[in-house]
């Protein structure tokens, strides 16, 4: 009977003790463009963005890196083509993105060349597994199949084949399932 009271005593406290406070969320301004910044990206550690920026005046959008921690932006693309969607691989090494509407490019995080993934993919999401989900553009019919691919480049698959998609999908954080607006026959 102790036992039990004593039970029914921590249970009541339990239930009865106040909510901790919610923490507020701190919001602070990263980028300070006098044109565009779009489609941001967090690297997988939450130290750098990637983003597409106007900011060299050059005409088209072109990724940018930025500490998170602060200093200026870093130009990672140069070129004809606005490039945008940028996403970092699983190990943070890579920015892929699109150039245009059809191809995925890659760049290493820290500069250099950059290198063509994929001809014919359009909006797309990178998995912490290492694969590349997309929507080919312009193939006549909207929406169209959802592909997976390889980040390092390679012969794509069709998911799901009774499933088709409008736009971008995303994948989940450990990279086994994908969202997507579209429709999938018999699911």
């Amino acid at each position: 009977a102790i036992a039990a009271a004593a039970l029914l005593a921590t249970a009541s406290y339990v239930w009865r003790r106040p909510a901790a406070p919610a923490v507020p969320v701190q919001l602070r301004q990263l980028t300070f463009e006098a044109g565009l910044a779009l489609t941001p990206a967090l690297s997988p550690d939450g130290r750098l963005l990637a983003y597409a920026s106007d900011r060299s005046g050059d005409g088209p959008l072109d990724i940018w890196l930025k500490q998170v921690a602060g200093g200026d932006p870093v130009r990672l693309t140069t070129g004809p083509g606005s490039k945008s969607m940028p996403q970092f691989t699983a190990d943070g090494t890579r920015v892929l993105y699109l150039n245009g509407l059809e191809e995925i490019h890659e760049v290493p995080t820290l500069g250099g060349a950059s290198r063509l993934v994929m001809k014919d993919g359009g909006p797309f999401a990178v998995s912490s597994q290492g694969e590349i989900a997309f929507v080919r553009p312009r193939t006549g019919t909207t929406p169209g199949p959802v592909l997976i691919a390889p980040t390092i480049g390679g012969a794509p698959r069709r998911w799901q084949p009774d499933c088709i998609a409008a736009g971008m999908p995303a994948w989940s954080p450990d990279g086994k399932r994908l969202t997507l607006a579209g429709l999938c026959k018999g699911m």
